[in-house]
């Protein structure tokens, strides 16, 4: 069981601070400048994409009544939608979102703010949740496991 009285931040406010950072170091500390315009507005695409994926996948989490939050006890094994293709869909969305917001700013700083977010939030928050639905969910879990990759 997760200590559910224990303050966390959640991914989602570490992916709002990796968003800010991704900016300001564009506009601060660029670097060298990867993708020119107009071809750094295919972007765009990977944000929608990686948004829609993770919204999707937080319906998913309303709809079987569980929370999407990662320090709340999980309800309910939601293995339809985008959880077909990825064990992770929210991570694996908000990671694509942020590749794209770096596609769309051209620069070279904000990659390093998507790999740091993917690094040290994205994958041990996953890694950490994996064990809670092992304890929680047990066999049904494990053959889940068998059948999806943890990201793609």
């Amino acid at each position: 069981m997760r200590d559910e009285g224990k303050a966390r931040i959640v991914p989602g406010a570490w992916f709002l601070g990796a968003v800010g950072a991704m900016v300001v170091l564009d506009r601060v500390a660029p670097g060298v400048r990867l993708i020119p315009a107009p071809y750094r507005y295919g972007g765009a695409l990977l944000i929608v994409a990686g948004t829609a994926a993770a919204i999707w996948a937080v319906r998913l989490f309303r709809q079987s009544r569980t929370s999407p939050m990662p320090h709340k006890t999980p309800a309910a094994l939601v293995v339809r939608g985008p959880y077909r293709i990825s064990r992770h869909p929210m991570y694996l969305g908000l990671t694509v979102t942020l590749c794209g917001a770096a596609v769309l700013l051209g620069s070279l700083t904000p990659w390093a703010v998507a790999a740091a977010f993917f690094a040290f939030v994205a994958r041990p928050s996953a890694i950490e949740e994996e064990q809670v639905m092992d304890a929680a969910f047990g066999e049904a879990y494990g053959r889940y496991k068998v059948r999806v990759r943890r990201w793609l």
